[in-house]
């Protein structure tokens, strides 16, 4: 059984659902559900269907034998990130940015170039998935919490800070979230993290205009998502979508990825290990009268019912100027903001 429950930001309202169906590759909003996609290019996006006035409800019983159906077996689909591996990747990535600011330019200029790479910590998980559902929910009101589990890709459960693209009425909208600074600092924004998020903003804006939208840029200024600070951008339209395309095309942008997007996805893909699956790509929710929500998932871990654990991921953008041992740490902060939610109280 496939099911689900999100929250979305500012709300009161717990949409559940669930069904035996799972429906791959859902071209467009002409459904009610919750969506979820994998993390890569152009992603395919997957539909929890549930309609509208079908608001399902079930137990925390049901839902745990339903997690338990949808255990995913294979030894090798998560582990921990040792240490070492994560350092040597982020040194391969330093290597790597330095090799594309030689001949990548943008019109921000040079020293642009930007890998986002995660790991995978292991955390033994003293309460149940529902029960974490609803600390996540009453702790983060402004984000969107979520659960969801499915035969193909096990169980799913975070608080994700950051909208991918929301339609509602003609109106859409989306949030360039980029560069991040903890909430104790009153610095001024560093050049850096600046460019990283003009960069951001302006694959946004160019999505929308490569789908005849006009959009209208509100920003840059500063938003506060839990324990951290970032810098944001509202990009806006007036329209319809009929379809997901722009949608997948905005997923992932460069603030889960990384700058030249393509080749930063593609070492992604291929240097990360274990593979994402499902984190850094989109979760939200649809309904048939083509307006939706969708998020990034993010501050987010893969539930593991069998060993009670929960495989928790963290990372960051890896530029020519970082260091792989504060890149560590700052993966261990980042760690925290969820780890002090999966023990007893």
């Amino acid at each position: 059984m496939n099911f689900f429950k999100i929250r979305l930001p500012n709300s009161n309202n717990v949409i559940s659902g669930h069904s035996e169906s799972l429906i791959k590759d859902v071209k467009g909003p002409d459904y009610s559900g919750f969506i979820y996609s994998e993390f890569k290019n152009y992603p395919e996006i997957y539909l929890i269907p549930s309609p509208l006035h079908h608001y399902t409800q079930f137990s925390n019983e049901e839902a745990e034998e339903w997690i338990s159906e949808n255990e995913i077996k294979e030894s090798s689909s998560f582990f921990q990130t040792p240490d070492d591996n994560y350092r040597s990747l982020v040194r391969r990535c330093i290597d790597l940015t330095r090799q594309w600011d030689s001949f990548e330019s943008t019109d921000m200029g040079n020293g642009c170039s930007k890998v986002v790479v995660s790991r995978v910590s292991r955390q033994k998980c003293a309460i149940s998935p529902l029960e974490l559902f609803g600390r996540l929910n009453e702790a983060y009101p402004s984000a969107c919490v979520f659960i969801f589990s499915t035969n193909l890709h096990g169980t799913w459960i975070g608080a994700s800070p950051e909208p991918i693209l929301q339609v509602s009425d003609g109106k859409i909208s989306s949030l360039s979230l980029a560069g991040t600074r903890w909430d104790d600092n009153e610095e001024e924004w560093d050049i850096k993290n600046i460019q990283e998020q003009a960069i951001v903003t302006k694959f946004i804006a160019s999505g929308f205009a490569k789908f005849g939208l006009n959009p209208t840029l509100n920003g840059p200024f500063t938003l506060k998502a839990g324990p951290v600070m970032h810098l944001a951008t509202e990009i806006s339209a007036q329209g319809e979508l009929e379809d997901f395309r722009l949608l997948r095309y905005l997923c992932p942008t460069p603030a889960l990825s990384g700058f030249p997007r393509e080749k930063a996805i593609a070492e992604i893909m291929t240097g990360e290990q274990p593979h994402r699956s499902c984190y850094g790509g989109l979760i939200g929710w649809v309904n048939n009268n083509r307006n939706y929500s969708s998020y990034a998932n993010l501050r987010s871990g893969r539930y593991d019912l069998l060993s009670s654990s929960i495989d928790l991921r963290a990372g960051g953008g890896i530029t020519h100027l970082s260091q792989p041992e504060k890149e560590w740490e700052e993966t261990e902060k980042k760690l925290q903001t969820l780890i002090k939610f999966i023990e007893k109280r």
